[in-house]
């Protein structure tokens, strides 16, 4: 039941121009904002402890604005997996920093695309697919019946989707030995024994090691993608950063350590659209506390 509302919303907001979406996700984030609710719950943890040293007026206008942006996010979801390819792209005014990438690729080295849950973080894949030879990590999503259109709509401009599976591992390594592009979400929590906890603004976070490991054992480099939502409509602005160099040292917390910090750079050049709401520090080290 609860896949097919969330695909007649998906249906409803793709019939709509991205001007009124975002309208309408700004009223989405005020009611949010005003009433109490799990996003907002979460959002306010981690704002806090993000931010402790932010005065509390810097980290209330923080949480609306983020709470706006994730409504915008949620509802651009429509455009993002339902309008053709061509018409998002369009969307793309601006590009920054896209040179060092492109020189690596010429030389026929493999690279990481690492996508923090910042902005229009869909958009990226697409986009990428759609200029390079490009294999997107994914996990399947908790309610199995979005999955076709998940995968539809991420391998519409020509991306190739796998999953953190030992097959889908060993794709990513022989993608990356073509000299062709890897996309990830580099602050999701890692499964398992898959990471170590390394500070992510301050606070202990479980990280992953996947990145550095495989930066590593295929010579890949590993760049930063964000694709920031321009006001009102007006389309998107992607970013490119290079990772901190120490992002592929041997010591996994030193490289876990630059991995979070290359993801704070981007965050504090946007931090509204920044996803507050996910739930970074679930897992904890020994003896600490539940956040949540």
């Amino acid at each position: 039941m609860k896949h097919k509302l969330f695909i007649s919303i998906l249906w409803t907001t793709s019939k709509l121009p991205l001007v009124v979406i975002h309208i309408i996700g700004w009223l989405v984030g005020n009611i949010l904002y005003i009433f109490p609710n799990n996003i907002k719950h979460v959002s306010i943890i981690n704002i806090n402890a993000c931010f402790n040293d932010k005065t509390s007026q810097f980290r209330d206008k923080l949480l609306r604005n983020s709470l706006i942006e994730l409504s915008k996010s949620i509802l651009e979801l429509g455009p993002m997996w339902l309008w053709p390819s061509e018409k998002l792209l369009s969307l793309v005014k601006e590009i920054k920093g896209i040179e060092p990438l492109e020189a690596c690729l010429q030389q026929k080295q493999g690279l990481f695309a690492a996508t923090p849950h910042l902005g229009a973080w869909e958009l990226c894949g697409l986009l990428a697919a759609s200029r390079y030879p490009f294999t997107a990590m994914y996990r399947p999503p908790r309610i199995p019946e979005l999955e076709p259109w998940i995968i539809k709509a991420r391998e519409r401009s020509g991306a190739k989707l796998v999953d953190f599976g030992r097959q889908g591992l060993k794709e990513m390594i022989n993608t990356l030995r073509r000299g062709e592009v890897v996309g990830i979400l580099p602050d999701q929590e890692p499964r398992d024994t898959g990471g170590v906890y390394a500070p992510f603004f301050g606070v202990p976070a479980y990280t992953m090691t996947l990145i550095s490991k495989m930066a590593r054992k295929t010579n890949a480099a590993v760049f930063f993608a964000c694709m920031e939502r321009l006001p009102w409509g007006r389309g998107y602005r992607l970013i490119i950063r290079q990772a901190e160099s120490r992002v592929t040292s041997e010591d996994e917390v030193t490289a876990a350590t630059a991995l979070n910090q290359s993801i704070e750079t981007c965050i504090l050049a946007n931090p509204e659209q920044y996803l507050w709401a996910y739930r970074r520090f679930k897992q904890r080290p020994d003896k600490s506390p539940d956040l949540y």
